[in-house]
C-alpha cells in the first residue's frame, strides 16, 4: 500500500492493487494528493475540500505554501498558510501584488481602516496598505499618526488631528493623559488631557504666567 511511479505517473495502490475507485482529494499516510482513478493528477491546480477544511492543491499535491490566493469558485481571494485556508484568519498579509487587509481568511476590498499584523499598525484604504497614506487612524480605541500608512513612531508633538482639533502624539500615538506646553514649531498651545484647552487670558500654569488666546500662547499680548 503506498504510491509508486512508472517514470511518468505517480498512482496509489493499496494492496498491491492500483486504487482506481478514488477521484478526489485524499489524505494519505501524512499528504494530501489529489487523485483520479487512483492516480496522482497533476494537472489539478486549486482549492478542494476535506472534512470540513480547504486545501490548496498545486499540481495534484497539498503545498506548505503561506499566500493569498485566488480562489475562482468563490470569487475571492483567500488567505493560505501552510496550504490551508484560514476561515478565522484577521490579519493583513501578503502575496505578489502588495499587503491586503484579510477578514475571516478572504480578503476585504470594501474595508478603510486600521488592523495589524506580526509586522506593526498599519493603515488599509480599500483593503491594501498603499504605503501613501498620512493621517490619523483609530484602532483598538487608540488614535494613531500614520505616515506612508505605518505609524509614525518618530513623530511627538502638536498635530491636528480634524476631529479633536490639535491634539498631543507621542511617538506616533495620541497621549490622552499629556498636560503641559508643546509646540508645533511656529506656536506652543497649552494642553489638557493630551488637548489644546481653549483658554483666553493670563494663567498661572506649571509655576509660569502665560497669556493665552484660545489656549495658544499668545505672543503679541505685552503689557499689565
Amino acid at each position: 500500500t503506498g504510491f509508486a511511479s512508472n517514470g511518468s505517473s505517480t498512482w496509489y495502490f493499496e494492496n498491491g492493487v492500483a486504487a482506481t475507485e478514488k477521484t478526489g482529494l485524499y489524505l494519505i499516510g501524512e499528504e494530501c494528493v489529489y487523485l483520479t482513478n487512483g492516480q496522482v493528477d497533476t494537472t489539478v491546480t486549486g482549492f478542494y475540500e476535506l472534512s470540513g477544511t480547504y486545501y490548496y492543491v498545486k499540481n495534484g499535491r497539498t503545498t506548505d505554501v503561506e499566500d493569498i490566493i485566488y480562489n475562482a469558485s468563490a470569487g475571492e481571494w483567500w488567505y493560505v498558510k501552510d496550504g490551508v485556508f484560514q476561515p478565522e484568519e484577521e490579519t493583513i498579509a501578503h502575496n505578489a501584488n502588495g499587503w491586503f487587509y484579510v477578514k475571516n481568511g478572504v480578503v476585504d476590498f470594501g474595508f478603510t481602516g486600521v488592523s495589524e499584523n506580526y509586522n506593526g499598525i498599519f493603515y488599509c484604504e480599500n483593503g491594501q496598505v498603499t504605503f501613501s497614506y498620512t493621517g490619523f487612524g483609530q484602532y483598538k480605541e487608540i488614535l494613531y499618526y500614520f505616515r506612508g500608512s505605518s505609524v509614525a513612531r518618530d513623530v511627538t508633538g502638536v498635530m491636528y488631528s480634524g476631529e479633536k482639533g490639535w491634539i498631543y502624539v507621542k511617538e506616533g500615538v495620541y497621549d490622552p493623559t499629556y498636560t503641559g506646553f508643546a509646540s508645533n514649531g511656529s506656536s506652543t498651545w497649552y494642553f489638557e488631557n493630551g488637548m489644546v484647552v481653549s483658554k483666553t487670558g493670563l494663567y498661572l500654569l506649571g509655576g509660569e504666567c502665560v497669556y493665552l488666546t484660545n489656549g495658544q500662547v499668545d505672543t503679541r499680548e505685552t503689557g499689565f
